[in-house]
């Protein structure tokens, strides 16, 4: 999904990258425990810099279900305010997960 005018906070996306990146290594080695926790932190940090990014904060959670319910209420919000915006795709940020 593209929203216009939200910009990640690189750091957050940058570590969020490493774990994922762990994650399919381990995968591929049959570490499964590690995988899945690597999984869940990439998860954890992009769904909190998207929520810093729509609302300046986000809940101090490890809870994937309840970051998640509160960035779809936040994106929710801010589509409302910014109509969405997919003229120039090729300029806009996204993660491919």
């Amino acid at each position: 999904m593209f929203l216009r005018g939200v910009r990640l906070p690189i750091e957050w996306v940058e570590k969020a990258e490493v774990f994922l990146k762990e994650a399919r290594k381990h995968f591929g080695e049959g570490i499964h425990r590690l995988t899945c926790f690597e999984a869940h932190q990439a998860s954890e940090l992009y769904l909190k810099a998207l929520l810093v990014s729509l609302t300046g904060l986000h809940p101090y959670t490890h809870d994937l279900s309840e970051l998640l319910e509160t960035a779809m209420l936040s994106m929710k919000k801010w589509v409302r305010r910014k109509p969405l915006d997919t003229t120039n795709k090729d300029k806009l940020m996204r993660i491919n997960i």
